[in-house]
């Protein structure tokens, strides 16, 4: 027989919906800050991954964003 998954405790839900509310919050926020780039989040997105990832061929970036290589 499985082992029964007992209910969370008081301190785990409340630390759960704290985080939820943080990340609401949080999520929020970037979303204020993307918008006054003034740039796509199309292009916010490829310039994260080369920020994050250096230099890349145009073929690992598309990769990268799941798009296809531009012809």
């Amino acid at each position: 027989m499985a082992a029964r998954a007992t209910p969370p405790s008081d301190s785990v839900e409340r630390l759960a919906d704290a985080l939820h509310a943080a990340s609401i919050h949080l999520l929020r926020r970037v979303r204020k800050a993307d918008a006054a780039t003034g740039l796509s989040p199309a292009r916010l997105s490829a310039l994260s991954v080369v920020v994050f990832a250096g230099p890349l061929r145009i073929s690992d970036l598309a990769r990268a964003e799941q798009v296809r290589t531009p012809t």
